[in-house]
């Protein structure tokens, strides 16, 4: 019998998120747009962590806190293809990434922070 020694399994990922990647697109005057890709649909773990408010420039603003857990994608290099400038919406709300860990080092599994409130 083999025994898994994973963190997580793949009954975990119970939610789709869709991940999106900040593009830059020709304006044709010798500049650019900056837009947001379609994104990547992936099965994903959603765990809220804490939410806060805070005084910032004469209002309050919400800060919400979240791990999301997805299988494991890579470049060609082996690093995670996913970086710290995208980010992920979730049932109409966006979240910043604000860090991408390989878990274990095994590259079967990448923990998100998020971070919802925040300008990317």
């Amino acid at each position: 019998m083999v025994k898994c020694s994973s963190k997580y399994s793949a009954r975990d990922l119970r939610y789709t998120i869709t991940i999106q990647r900040k593009t830059r697109a020709s304006d044709g005057m010798g500049g650019f747009t900056e837009m947001w890709s379609a994104g990547d649909d992936v099965r994903a773990m959603w765990k809220p962590l804490s939410g806060s408010e805070a005084y910032r420039a004469m209002r309050i603003s919400p800060e919400a806190r979240v791990v999301s857990v997805i299988r494991f994608r890579g470049d060609a290099n082996g690093a995670p293809y996913y970086i710290t400038g995208d980010r992920v919406q979730f049932r109409g709300r966006t979240y910043n990434i604000e860090a991408v860990i390989d878990v274990d080092g095994a590259q079967d599994w990448l923990e998100l922070a998020l971070v919802e409130g925040r300008p990317s």
